[in-house]
Formats: structure tokens, sequence, C-alpha cells
């Protein structure tokens, strides 16, 4: 099993099933910010780190910063505690980017448990740092597959899933994986050189085709080690279909790369053309190395029509902005979501099942299960469901409740005489109303579901929630949200699918069929454990 307690994973032997737990409502947490940039950037992030504070007002926030911001971070008074730690140095000219002061110097500044660590920095450079750190959730911004242990990640504003080539006008990466490489040094996000291999080419692709128009290509070259490349040469192309030179810049005199970072322009001109991007290297730099992250192309102009630079459109979000959309998701994500206002506690309206349930001893458990959802392919199978009941009534003091709408009823009642009609099961499918069903949830010990409605009103209930999760949809996107819902959902390939017909499915219903009423019940004893 690999179960994510509030976004965070931990990993037993069953690596198949995914136990996901939804945390809302907070009680009061230890909060760690990082926010180890320069002066400026520091006063641009005051107003996220305000709506941190008043988001979690009764909570304990240690903030990191660079030694230059502690008089200020302690004046601000939106923080509990102040600790200083230096990565970068306080004027970055000639800095080799590696940090000022060690990891164990980091950890001994972060040190303890938080609920809560994120990290109020847009780029990612200090992503890295939120993985040293002990916490129940890690935040901040980035690309989801650059960083997995992140728990709560704000996308970057260029994140987009498409080809370059299709997405041109508004600006696409292209990562250095879609390039041939004679770097020595090929890491997943980054080619690296030490000069050992030179006089060549050591970058060409991707081999893209483009629309007629003109383009801005942008290299994210910087120079590591020395801040000086002098005795070596950096030579950036544009070709067309492997032989045309279309445009081509010497950086020889550049003593310094990744403050400003190279570019080109040029022209296509016919459909169907194929261009690759390539980087020459001569000469050694002792001491130098140069990094690659990718390039960055942007449509200037279609069909030879002006266009606006995309870094020039309103829309363009302002770093403080970025920072306080983190914030807001961080608050979203840990906060209770549901109030008494929206679903008002109201009695049991029909009589027949008000008694039913009256009727129930004090000491029973009750555990609400709604088996059925609008489609077959989200419903795990009502024979194992029918095993699931056997278990929970041969292993805890219980009264299992089955709600179900009247066309839902007749499949519903083959889970009561599977177990031959045993009058510890209250068959309430069909004769329930959905006005009373929030009273009935709010009743339950448990409410065991699919991915289905009830599954969503359970949670908001503040119910404990167990939903079964077919592969169609995956429950970090429309998992029921509430203090106390939990989620499983089988690790299968084939996830998310989308599908709506069980008929459509490629791969027998694998994801619910390898979901056992044994692990499921073992969910159910621990769920139902005194806390």
């Amino acid at each position: 099993m690999i179960a994510e307690e509030g976004g965070s994973a931990s990993t037993t032997s069953d690596s198949r099933i995914l136990v996901r737990h939804f945390s809302g409502g907070r009680q009061r947490q230890r909060i760690l910010v990082i926010k180890l940039d320069h002066f400026g950037d520091f006063i641009t992030g005051l107003p996220a780190l305000e709506q941190l504070r008043l988001a979690f007002p009764r909570d304990h926030i240690r903030l990191v910063c660079g030694p230059w911001n502690v008089a200020l971070a302690r004046e601000c008074g939106l923080v509990d505690e102040v600790r200083s730690y230096t990565y970068f140095p306080e004027n970055a000219i000639g800095w080799n980017g590696e940090p000022i002061e060690s990891l164990e110097q980091f950890r001994t500044a972060a040190s303890g448990h938080y609920d809560i660590a994120i990290d109020l920095r847009v780029d990612e450079d200090t992503r890295l740092l939120l993985a040293e750190v002990d916490a129940s959730l890690r935040c901040g911004i980035g690309a989801r597959g650059r960083f997995p242990f992140l728990d709560i990640i704000l996308p970057p504003e260029h994140e987009n899933r498409v080809n370059p080539a299709a997405n041109a006008a508004a600006g696409t990466l292209i990562a250095p994986d879609r390039f041939r490489s004679q770097m020595p040094l090929r890491a997943p996000f980054f080619h690296e050189t030490d000069f050992s291999v030179t006089d060549q080419y050591l970058l060409d692709g991707p081999n893209i085709s483009l629309p007629r128009g003109r383009f801005r290509i942008t290299y994210g070259l910087r120079s590591l080690g020395v801040p000086s490349l002098l005795g070596a040469s950096v030579q950036i192309e544009v070709t067309r279909d492997g032989t045309h030179l279309v445009a081509r810049e010497h950086l020889k005199r550049r003593r310094h790369l990744g403050m400003a970072a190279p570019s080109l322009e040029f022209a296509t001109e016919n459909e169907g053309s194929h261009y690759e991007f390539r980087l020459h290297t001569g000469g050694r730099a002792p001491g130098a190395r140069l990094r690659f992250t990718g390039v960055w192309l942007e449509q200037l102009e279609e069909g030879g029509v002006p266009g606006i630079h995309s870094r020039l459109l309103p829309s363009e979000l302002h770093v403080g902005e970025k920072l306080a959309l983190l914030v807001s998701l961080v608050d979203e994500r840990t906060r209770q979501l549901y109030t008494d206002r929206m679903l008002p506690e109201q009695p049991i309206a029909d009589p027949d099942t008000a008694a039913a349930l009256a009727a129930i001893p004090a000491q029973a458990r009750r555990i609400v299960v709604a088996p059925l959802s609008n489609s077959r392919l989200r419903d795990w199978p009502l024979h194992r469901y029918a095993e699931l009941v056997r278990r929970m009534l041969a292993e805890l003091d219980c009264r299992v409740i089955l709600i179900g709408s009247p066309a839902q009823a007749e499949p519903i009642a083959r889970i009561v005489r599977d177990n031959g009609g045993d009058e510890r099961i209250l068959d309430l499918a069909g004769k329930t109303k959905w006005s009373d069903l929030p009273a009935i949830l709010r009743q339950a010990d448990l409410v065991i579901c699919n991915n289905s409605g009830v599954a969503h009103l359970s949670a908001a209930c503040g119910a404990r929630t167990l939903a079964l999760y077919s592969g169609s949809h995956q429950p970090q996107e429309w998992g029921p949200r509430g203090r106390d819902a939990h989620t499983i959902m089988a690790a299968v390939p084939c996830s998310p699918c989308g599908l709506d017909e069980l008929e459509s499915c490629p791969n027998g219903h694998r994801c619910m069929l390898e979901i056992t009423p044994e692990f499921v019940m073992g969910q159910v004893m621990a769920l139902l454990k005194p806390h």
C-alpha cells in the first residue's frame, strides 16, 4: 500500500493500492516558511506572508531567511520565529551557483517537524531544500514531474503539455532531453560541460516543424564554477532542414552567462521546414562549467504579421501574485471547507426511516454503505460489497445501513440476500429521500461508497468517509474533500482513463478488481480504531 497522509506518502508491502486522506479543518500547527532571496524579493513576498498569517492566525510560523532580511522579518510582526540561512550571497554578481552555507546548516535552521513547509520563492533553485524538511505538507511553485516530493504545488505560469511548435506563439520551454547532447554531464533537467569536450557541436535539436512567421529562441545557458569564460568560445545557431544556417551569434566576448540569457531572432520561410537549435564550444575555460537548461521558443510574428511579445501582455502574473496564489492554495487544501450554513442540519423527515435508525443499539457502530453510483465503471462489484458487509458483521458490533436510489434498490437487495437476510443490515435503498441523507450520514461512524455524489455529500457533512475509486478519475483531482475523507484506488497504468461505460474498458475493470474485500476491511478497522 502507498498511503498518502494529507498528501505525504509512506509505503508498505502492497504497492498496488493508493490510500489518500483529505485533511480539512486544522488544530494548532507548526509552519515553516523558506524565503532565502534578496531584499527586494523579500519586500515583494510580504503580502503573501501576511496572507499566510491571516489564514493561520493561531499557528506557530518559523521563517528561515537570508541574514540581511532578519531584522525586517522580526519587525514586520508576521511570524513567531526567525532563523538565518545563507543560500545566495547578498550580492549575486559573480556568484558560482553553489549555496554559500552548507546543507547541514540549513537542516539546523529548519530543524523539527512541521505540519506545513512552504518555499515562498518563484524561481525553482531553492525548491530542493524542501526535501530536507520533516513536514507533513511540502508546498512550492514548480513542475510536478521535477519535484515529486511536493504535496501542494502551484504549476509555473509557462508550463504546458502540448507540442512546442503548436504553442510557439505563447512561448514554450523545450527541455534538454529533446536535444542530442555531447555534454559530459546529462541530468534529467540540465546538461553540463566542463570544456573537457570542446571544439565541436555539443547540442543540436529538436528538429521541429514551425509555421511561417518570426521567432525568438532564448538559450538557457549559465556559467558555473568561475564567472569568466575567457579562453573559450560559445556559439549558438539556428539551422533549417539540417543544412541551411538561419541565425548565429558568437558569445566569445561574454565574460559571464546566466544574468542575461543569449537569444536569436529568425524568420521561417516555408511551411514544413524543420529547425534545429545548436550549441558549439571551442577552446577551454579552466575551472568553469557551462550548464544548459533548455531553450525558450516564442513566436513574435505570425505569417509576417507583427504580434505582441508574450512578456508584454497584461495577463502576465506578478511574482507577488504567484506567491499569494500559492498561499491561497495551501489555505484551501488545509482549511475546513464546508460550513453548517451550506448544509444545515435537519431532522429526518421520513418517520419509518427515523424509527428504524432510532432502534439501533447505542453501542453499535453505524456503517452506511452506498454501493452504487451512476456508472458501472465506477462501482466496486456488488458481490465484493456483500463480502465486506459479511466481514464487518463478523468482526464488529455494528449495524450496516444500505442506501441508494429507487432504481438501485433491487440490485442493492442482493447484499442482504447474500448475507442470509441478517437483521443487522438495514436496507434503506429506495426508501430515503435525498433531503434526509445529510442527517443519516452525520449519524454514521463510517460511510463506504464509490466515486459518487454520496461521497462528496458525506465528506461535506463531516462524516468519516471511505470512497473506493476506479481508474476513470483520480481522487486527488475528483475525490471528496473533508476533514475525515479517505479514498482507495488501485495503481493501474491505464488510469486515469476518463471512461464512463464499463463496456468500454479494455482491461476488464482491473482498477476495481485489484481492490479486495480484505484490503478494504483493513482500512475500515483502522478508521474505526479509537483515536
